[in-house]
């Protein structure tokens, strides 16, 4: 009874503690109810017990393994996460484990990196990181790596390390770059070296150091040469260190072999765009020939080049062509530009063609390419005698050079005597032709003022420049005879700027222009051209203005014949306006008084005469006077007025039975029918208004 009564104790004590779920306690309990009654159930309350303080424990060891995480301490959280995945696991758990055994793993790489960093000896550094890279891979790394094989002199390995990845640090692009100029290869060097220069000065003195090396290397190959020339020629690298004077002077001994040899790379590989910011600024002569390819092969694509490719080429071709002998008596019979060989100017003439036809060419372009052809061949013809041969314009009367080495650009063109400063002497060669016998004295003042400093005006002027211009000339009486020239020339292309304008106040221009058109034949041939053209109603005004003033001066028949067509053309386009024809009748007759056998003149008298007469027309039958009507008709002996005349006519007809009354009607119709009869008898309408006459009886 007794060891029941304790049975029954132990029993109730455990089951309270499992309800508890005390499980360290109950299991002690259900362990001393075992040893003193064996029961099945008793066992397997044993098994709950302890497996639920297995899984307790597995808690304890994920919560402890948290806490050492947190404190880094990574080994002794992996432990107690492993313990608790042997109790039971989950994907989570496993996932942990793994990023925890990857954290220590590189914990420990960096550990062993860390301690590498401070080694010496590049051999255990190499070690340590060959040990870490096997690990995994890593840039940072492997440019470490790479470093020490550097420093072991072991290029080659090092070079292959890298591979086709350019090192990211500053140290691996040195390492890399010392590399490849160890092994000769030293434009492969200097790419590496080139982007730590600006903020690495020392390393300027290396580079000085491989520059004879770098230099056999390339003419090997004749390309690579713009690396060089682009770091000796930057002054933020070059300059960032003092050097001696002899060092500086070798520097740009360098510089200019370099660029010279990449000036030649860019030639034999037709990369011209690259060409002209490598040239100085103020062109020399001796680079002209070169010039005059460059841009001419420029200017195909890009027209800002067309302008100095017009007055290179042009100059290269005619001073070859007339500084070279004639040996040909038949070829000196030429003229200076049939003789000048067509294949040299064809270049350049389809060139501009294309440009034309593309709608590029602007209007000041086009007066440059006309002018300095215009310039360069009348100089040319000027010093050449009437037999082709060359006159001997280039020395004085000493037998001395006057363009010293510059011989070899007369002729030249006037922009590029102003460019190269020849214009002095070849104003100085004009002015000695002056009492010269046989010289044609009108060429040679056009020449003097097109070579002079303001010559270029004759050409061209920007549009609304004039005044300015105008008012920079040389003025006064005591001009001489080239002075005057030019300031009349200048004045007139002022004038004709303001009419291509529309604008007005151009008189002025003209007047001084006028003892210059008066004995100058062809000057007048553009305004003349200009009146001939398709232009707007402003130019036409503008220019009928102009002429008509001209026109009490110059009496050349064709300069007259324009001025009363381009005086006729401004009065048609007054009548369009709406102007009336009582206010355009003066300039009519202008235009009539100048030259009046004019087509377009007469044309336009008939048109004012039909408006006019169109007007007494109306006015006359507003008023019911139908005979004075008709008599305007006749006496204009104008189809179109009888054909309008008649219309008005036959709506009067039609209106007579509907408006009138009957003792009107027969007045009414007498009137018509007089009307109709002084115009025109025949007249279908006059015929069929005497037909009613008849029926109603009126005599």
């Amino acid at each position: 009874m007794e060891n029941n009564h304790q049975l029954q104790q132990l029993s109730q004590r455990a089951e309270r503690l499992f309800a508890k779920k005390s499980y360290a306690a109950a299991k002690k309990e259900f362990e001393r109810i075992l040893s003193l009654f064996p029961d099945e159930d008793v066992r397997d309350k044993i098994r709950i017990c302890n497996k639920e303080l297995l899984l307790q424990q597995r808690k304890d060891q994920i919560k402890k393994g948290r806490r050492l995480e947190k404190k880094g301490d990574l080994a002794g959280a992996l432990d107690c996460f492993t313990r608790a995945a042997a109790t039971e696991t989950e994907p989570w758990l496993e996932d942990k484990m793994a990023q925890l055994r990857q954290r220590l793993e590189a914990s420990q790489v960096a550990s062993v990196v860390e301690q590498a960093a401070r080694e010496e000896s590049p051999e255990k550094r190499l070690s340590a990181y060959e040990i870490a890279l096997a690990h995994g891979s890593d840039p940072d790394l492997m440019e470490k790596k790479a470093g020490c094989l550097v420093e072991m002199e072991r290029y080659e390995q090092a070079i292959d390390l890298y591979g086709d990845r350019a090192p990211q640090s500053v140290q691996g692009r040195y390492d890399f770059g010392y590399a490849l100029i160890a092994c000769g290869r030293y434009l492969q060097g200097l790419t590496q070296w080139e982007p730590l220069l600006p903020d690495y000065p020392a390393l300027f003195s290396q580079v000085i150091t491989i520059l004879p090396c770098l230099v056999r290397e390339l003419a090997r190959g004749a390309c690579g040469y713009a690396l060089p020339y682009r770091i000796l020629s930057d002054p933020g690298i070059s300059r960032l260190e003092k050097h001696t004077s002899e060092v500086a002077e070798s520097l740009d001994r360098y510089r200019r072999y370099f660029r010279f040899r990449y000036l030649k790379e860019l030639w034999h590989t037709e990369d011209y765009a690259k060409i002209p910011e490598l040239l100085p600024s103020q062109p020399r002569l001796r680079d002209v020939p070169l010039l005059a390819r460059l841009y001419l092969n420029l200017a195909e694509s890009n027209l800002d080049y067309l302008k100095v490719a017009i007055t290179c080429w042009l100059t290269i071709i005619h001073s070859r062509r007339y500084s070279s002998p004639r040996a040909d008596a038949a070829d000196s019979a030429q003229s200076p530009r049939s003789a000048l060989p067509d294949e040299l100017l064809a270049p350049l003439e389809e060139q501009i063609a294309t440009h034309t036809r593309l709608g590029r060419v602007t209007p000041a372009l086009k007066a440059h390419w006309q002018a300095e052809r215009r310039w360069i061949e009348a100089l040319a013809a000027f010093f050449t005698d009437p037999k082709g041969q060359s006159l001997p314009a280039r020395q004085d009367s000493d037998g001395n050079s006057l363009f010293h080495r510059y011989d070899e650009y007369f002729p030249c063109t006037p922009t590029f005597a102003r460019e190269f400063g020849l214009s002095d002497t070849i104003l100085r060669l004009l002015r000695e032709k002056k009492d010269a016998p046989n010289i044609d004295e009108q060429a040679r003042l056009e020449l003097h003022a097109g070579y002079s400093a303001m010559g270029q005006y004759m050409d061209w002027i920007e549009p609304g420049s004039e005044e300015n211009i105008f008012n920079a000339l040389p003025k006064g009486k005591n001009l001489d005879s080239e002075a005057r020239y030019l300031y009349q020339r200048v004045a007139l292309r002022c004038g004709i700027n303001r009419i291509h304008a529309g604008g007005r106040h151009i008189r002025k221009f003209l007047q001084v222009a006028l003892p210059l058109l008066e004995t100058v034949p062809h000057l007048p041939q553009e305004l003349i051209d200009l009146a001939y053209a398709e232009t707007s109603e402003k130019v036409i005004s503008s220019l009928s203005e102009a002429m008509e003033f001209l026109a009490r001066h110059l009496k050349q028949p064709r300069f007259l014949e324009a001025t009363a067509h381009c005086i006729g053309i401004d009065v048609q386009n007054l009548l369009l306006q709406g102007v009336s024809v009582d206010v355009v009748e003066k300039r009519l007759d202008s235009g009539l008084a100048i030259y009046p056998d004019s087509q377009q003149i007469q044309a336009t008298r008939s048109l004012v005469l039909k408006g006019k007469n169109t007007g007494k027309i109306n006015k006359a039958l507003k008023s019911g006077n139908l005979l004075k009507a008709a008599r305007v008709v006749r006496d204009s002996e104008d189809l179109e007025i009888e054909d309008m005349f008649f219309d008005a006519m036959e709506g009067f007809y039609s209106q007579l039975s509907l408006e009138c009354e009957e003792n009107e009607k027969n007045i009414f119709l007498n009137k018509l029918y007089e009307a109709c009869h002084m115009v025109d008898e025949y007249h279908w309408l006059t015929e069929q208004l005497a037909e009613e006459r008849m029926i109603r009886g009126i005599s």
